[in-house]
């Protein structure tokens, strides 16, 4: 594969921008990943503390405030289970194609 080499400002700009995004995004993916394991736990002990159950509490604001449980049930289609289904009977699993763009910057090394 061959690369044109383009050496004007916007261009240079725009894609040490996008270096410093997807940088910072990953930094965000991983700090989301963290959060979101630090709620789910901290959400699994408080449903185990109070039974399940509604309660209130003094907040740091000096408000009381209430912490409120809801539970909820989804039922999600099992992948495995349709394309089997559907390759038992005969028929092809239905797909839909999707298009974009993805990049990807790097050092070019020299040899």
């Amino acid at each position: 594969m061959s690369y044109k080499f383009i050496n004007t400002k916007r261009p240079r700009e725009y894609s040490n921008r996008l270096i410093e995004v997807k940088a910072e995004m990953e930094e965000l993916r991983s700090k989301l990943r963290e959060l979101k394991a630090e709620e789910e736990s901290l959400s699994e002990f408080l449903h185990a503390k109070s039974a399940g159950e509604n309660f209130q509490f003094n907040g740091d604001n000096g408000y009381v405030m209430q912490l409120e449980f809801s539970e909820r049930e989804r039922q999600d289609l099992d992948r495995e289970k349709v394309i089997a289904l559907l390759a038992r009977l005969g028929k092809k699993v239905p797909m839909k194609t999707s298009n974009w763009v993805q990049t990807k910057i790097s050092y070019v090394v020299e040899e």
